[in-house]
């Protein structure tokens, strides 16, 4: 059995949204065992402090006054922040259309927006912006004179247009919020990932909010959520966050699936699509909606990269030795090599720590060891010395 904290995290992480969560989640609470400081550090490492806080006070297992008020001040100060984002971004859209300077905005208090229904019941940290390239120029200079610091490294806002040969975004700062704003001119470096062109992106743009008295111009629903699933995967899954939002935003919104397929295959996202179906199911033990699983089905056996990264959070979270974390690296990335996204979580799930478990592999453990290199088997008595 993996750790209170991170049961705990995943159970409240999607509570609001679904059933056996919130029933797993009152239990767990009620545990005498509980370690709430790791789940703080893990809810904090893992962007949920909205969704894990909010779950907590709502349900119905009484927590400890000092555990409240903790988790309530955490969330207070993050709700203050996503509020001044909220109201950089209002200002920023003002910016852009009197400068005439066509732009969208995806993800922070828009995802908030249309996933949970609050554009503050999430954790965010930025506004990404995206223009047309020929306008690169003329929006850095916008920011800049409104107050938004350019990046060190930019020269002149020249410069900026060479950069654009090589690079896909420009972050300005704004020392008074703290706020940055991530310009971009593509969506990711590497071009392949959701190659919608910016003109193709406009055409379709559709309004979100209000935000106070604005509305604020972002993708539609469908490719909104193709390009959430492709930036969670380009990150590899690293915070358990962008999965929550895959999730919620299926869940909440009525999704034309046909439509997404159409778009999915055109932008060849199905495989990221289907990476979120999966974790979603092994992680939450929740699914997407049936019309998500025909449509990944059958890219649940392709070849991906190592998705897997938080699967091995547990042991991670352990604050275990160097060897330990250069070991799980390593494994990680021979699961890549695996064309099974469900073999490659069942793999790792073995070096997962288990409560009462003997320092020997278990039978289970035994065969996937042998489906992995030499090291795998020669380390695993390492592996059983930090476990200790």
């Amino acid at each position: 059995m993996t750790s209170w904290a991170w049961r705990t995290l995943t159970s409240a992480a999607i509570a609001r949204w679904h059933e056996p969560s919130r029933e797993a989640l009152v239990s767990l609470v009620r545990q005498p065992q509980a370690d709430w400081q790791e789940l703080a550090a893990l809810m904090v490492r893992h962007g949920l402090i909205q969704q894990v806080t909010s779950s907590l006070l709502s349900c119905d297992a009484p927590l400890p006054d000092q555990v409240r008020s903790q988790f309530r001040r955490r969330s207070n100060r993050m709700r203050m922040r996503s509020l001044a984002l909220a109201g950089d971004m209002a200002g920023l859209c003002a910016v852009f259309e009197d400068s005439n300077i066509p732009m969208l905005i995806l993800k922070g208090p828009v995802l908030g927006f249309v996933a949970y229904g609050d554009a503050y019941a999430r954790d965010m940290g930025d506004i990404d912006v995206y223009v047309r390239p020929s306008d690169v120029s003329r929006a850095a200079l916008a920011l800049t004179v409104h107050g938004y610091a350019a990046p060190p490294d930019l020269v002149d806002i020249e410069f900026a247009v060479e950069r654009m040969q090589y690079g896909y975004e420009l972050t300005f700062a704004k020392r008074e919020t703290q706020t940055h704003v991530d310009l971009h001119w593509r969506l990711f470096s590497n071009r392949r990932l959701f190659p919608m062109s910016i003109d193709c992106a406009l055409a379709q743009a559709v309004s979100v909010g209000p935000f106070g008295s604005a509305s604020v111009p972002s993708l539609p629903p469908e490719e909104h959520f193709i390009y959430v699933c492709v930036h969670g995967a380009k990150h590899q899954w690293m915070r358990l966050k962008w999965l929550c939002d895959v999730y919620v935003f299926a869940l909440s919104n009525d999704l034309d699936w046909a439509q997404l397929g159409r778009v999915a295959r055109e932008l060849d996202a199905e495989r990221q699509i289907a990476e979120a179906a999966t974790f979603a199911s092994e992680l939450f033990g929740a699914e997407l909606p049936p019309e998500a699983g025909r449509l990944t089905v059958r890219h649940a056996r392709r070849r991906t990269k190592d998705v897997t990264w938080f699967v091995t959070e547990p042991l991670l979270s352990a604050r275990r030795g160097h060897s330990l974390a250069t070991h799980l690296r390593k494994v990680r990335a021979s699961a890549a090599l695996k064309p099974s996204i469900p073999y490659k979580v069942s793999c790792l799930k073995v070096f997962i720590p288990h409560e009462n478990q003997a320092s020997a592999p278990s039978g289970r453990a035994h065969r996937l060891l042998r489906a992995l290199p030499g090291y795998a088997k020669r380390r695993w008595q390492r592996i059983a010395s930090d476990r200790s």
